[in-house]
């Protein structure tokens, strides 16, 4: 059952059925491993993080910009795939700040979009944060000015 699906699945995905090695399986799980040793976080396997689902599934990424967490801003990645679907990016954030970042936004087909994601970067009582409330109050108060 269970062994002839998985045989027949590989098989099916062998770039190069000629040869006895099968490049497709191998590269997966390259990616696999390289999930678990580079995403893996608390309990939680690497390959069942959200990077590491977009790793297996799209494969490595041709750029990664990477942006550290400071007093304003919480750990963000971007992704970029420039082949895929004309180019997409999947941008992951350290939304608990433990570590794990999960996507917030991507522009692939079928994945999470979220075209205001940058809202999930704000640190909670982070200079950024009060320096939009500061400019909302002082927009407010002289729009009310503008018009007394």
């Amino acid at each position: 059952g269970k062994r002839t699906f998985l045989t027949s699945f590989w098989e099916g995905r062998d770039k190069d059925a000629s040869t006895e090695i099968n490049e497709t399986k191998i590269d997966y799980l390259k990616r696999l491993n390289q999930a678990d040793h580079e995403f893996t976080v608390g309990g939680k396997k690497g390959w069942k993080t959200d990077r590491g689902r977009v790793l297996l599934k799209y494969g490595v990424p041709d750029e990664i910009e990477r942006y550290p967490s400071n007093i304003d801003k919480k750990e963000y990645q971007i992704w970029h795939f420039f082949r895929s679907e004309g180019g997409v990016v999947f941008v992951f954030v350290d939304v608990d700040n433990f570590g794990e970042l999960r996507l917030v936004h991507s522009t692939a087909r079928n994945e999470l979009q979220d075209e205001e994601w940058e809202r999930w970067l704000q640190c909670p009582g982070g200079r950024a944060g009060a320096d939009r409330t500061r400019a909302r109050r002082t927009t407010s108060r002289s729009g009310r000015a503008a018009r007394g």
